[in-house]
């Protein structure tokens, strides 16, 4: 026992400054993000000709008021019928996001303030942009996702030998036992921790390779259209979106680059940009991520449709999954106010390790009956449900509301020793 408490002890003072910028910087990210939430377009997923339906209107009506503007590119997410339409203002940095919503066959304007672009520079945008750029790579780019690496391998030992510790300090011979306020905090935190550490470090591993395998396949394009045609008629994103879905019917198209009006004066970079997953894997999703293969198509009509092909390595699918678990899986209202939930008692174990008045707060809890295997269970639940559709988002509600039910059930009451 005494070599579980050392391991927790030394890996949290080493990891702790990260554990907590982590929690709590998710935390803001988590409440900033409530109001992206659409409570009449959960679960309804929108496939085939339905998904980019109008979305050019959209282009138009946005170029009509801003007429500065260039289109950049397009996304579309199908399991939420969400397109986001990206521009670029020429000789300025950043992109200008704007987000839609499907409902009832109309593309209807989302609040963008969560994702702003440069011109949105109110106190509160910049506090969340700078915290989001810590939670994602300390703001270091790559160096600083091998850092985040690190520190949530630590993090992770951190939560597994509190957890032992914890399971080899239960007195199974009592029926009541006092925790410390750390160690009931911790108890809750434990498994959601446990779980967002590892989606988190599948989350840097799938960003990672995906973007190298994209750079290695966007050189090789680049160097199969070097020697392309860059004269004559030119395609309209209008018109080469449909040409794809005409030569592969089996695909539904996710997003779409536009190259820029310099990009077409080089054989090079004058290609449009598709990402495409199988039609199947968008008819089957409700929340989880879609890996998506890769498309080059030449801007030039002269050029009958030139293409460069690259299809997703497997182990990007699977660390896909990584992303499933981490961002997908609280879409609803009522689960982001479960995630909310423990973010604070997250945030708050740390906290009390330093003020003293908190570290004399003991709790009484009914050990009877296996309050730390149901938390961890319930939160299981919790986390990985939401990924299999509208039932499963369901019941991963039912268990965040469980578990939080088991523990007032089991608490019997807080003394404060001095």
């Amino acid at each position: 026992m005494r070599r579980w408490y050392r391991v927790h002890k030394y890996a949290g003072i080493v990891s702790l400054a990260i554990f907590f910028l982590l929690c709590f910087s998710g935390l803001v990210i988590m409440v900033r993000s409530i109001s992206f939430v659409h409570f009449d377009q959960l679960g309804t997923p929108y496939t085939g000709a339905a998904m980019w339906r109008n979305s050019d209107v959209k282009v138009q009506e946005v170029l009509k008021e801003n007429s500065n503007l260039q289109l950049d590119s397009m996304t579309i997410r199908p399991e939420k019928s969400m397109l986001t339409i990206r521009f670029k203002e020429p000789g300025r940095d950043g992109l200008i996001r704007y987000h839609f919503y499907g409902k009832n066959d109309e593309w209807i304007s989302v609040n963008n303030e969560f994702i702003p672009g440069y011109y949105n520079n109110d106190y509160l945008n910049v506090l969340t942009r700078w915290l989001a750029k810590l939670h994602s790579n300390l703001g270091l780019g790559n160096y600083g996702r091998i850092i985040l690496l690190v520190f949530t391998f630590i993090s992770l030992i951190t939560c597994f030998a509190g957890y032992f510790l914890h399971r080899r300090l239960v007195n199974r011979k009592s029926t009541i036992g006092y925790y410390s306020l750390h160690r009931i905090l911790g108890l809750i935190a434990a498994p959601y921790c446990i779980i967002l550490f590892i989606s988190g470090g599948l989350l840097i591993g799938y960003s990672y390779f995906s973007k190298i395998d994209y750079l290695e396949h966007n050189l090789a394009a680049k160097e199969y259209f070097s020697f392309q045609s860059v004269d004559g008629d030119i395609y309209s994103y209008t018109e080469i979106f449909e040409a794809v879905k005409d030569i592969y019917p089996d695909k539904e198209v996710v997003s779409i680059n536009i190259p820029s009006v310099s990009a077409l004066t080089q054989a090079s970079s004058s290609t449009y940009y598709f990402r495409l997953v199988d039609k199947e894997s968008v008819s089957d999703c409700y929340q989880g991520y879609l890996s998506t293969d890769s498309l080059w198509v030449s801007a030039y009509k002269k050029n009958n449709m030139m293409r460069y092909e690259a299809v997703s390595p497997w182990y990007i699918k699977w660390l896909a999954k990584g992303v499933d678990l981490h961002l997908k899986n609280h879409e609803h209202p009522v689960l982001q106010l479960i995630w909310i939930f423990y973010l604070v008692v997250s945030c708050l174990m740390m906290i009390v390790l330093f003020i003293k008045s908190l570290r004399g707060i003991w709790v009484k809890v009914n050990i009877k009956y296996p309050l730390s295997q149901g938390i961890f269970l319930l939160t299981c639940g919790c986390l990985i449900l939401p990924l299999y559709g509208l039932i499963g988002t369901y019941a991963g509600i039912v268990c965040g509301i469980l578990s939080i039910m088991l523990l007032g059930v089991n608490l019997r009451g807080i003394n404060l020793k001095k």
